[in-house]
């Protein structure tokens, strides 16, 4: 392949759908446990973390049970995993051989995504609904 600006942006395109691929398929349980929720800046702070109500049988008068005022600030980190390509690789149209080196960090950033739920689980009182 003739390495040029148009070559090499279509490679990075089929490079980012391989890693997508795999991550889209990898299994995903992190999201049994936790719920996912946008962010738009630097750190997020949430008033309502930690304000859950409980069931309880219904014995006698009803109880209100009121949420508690919480001040939670979740700060946005930002990750990385370069992967370099050969130029040799790409002129010798090799570049075939990255397909499972694209697909390996898709499925681990499934997989990081489930070890910061259980982590952040692990940290806080976790308190079930029922």
């Amino acid at each position: 392949m003739i390495i040029n600006r148009q070559n090499l942006a279509f490679l990075n395109m089929g490079f980012k759908a391989t890693f997508q691929g795999a991550f889209d398929t990898a299994p995903s349980v992190w999201n049994q446990i936790a719920m996912e929720v946008p962010s738009t800046g630097k750190q997020e702070v949430y008033g309502w973390l930690g304000s859950t109500t409980r069931f309880r049988e219904w014995i006698g008068d009803r109880q209100v049970q009121n949420f508690s005022a919480s001040d939670w600030t979740i700060k946005n980190k930002k990750f990385e995993n370069t992967i370099g390509v050969k130029r040799e690789d790409i002129e010798d149209d090799a570049y075939g051989l990255y397909r499972p080196v694209f697909s390996q960090p898709g499925h681990r950033r499934q997989n990081a995504s489930r070890r910061v739920a259980v982590r952040s689980l692990k940290k806080r009182v976790y308190r079930p609904l029922l």
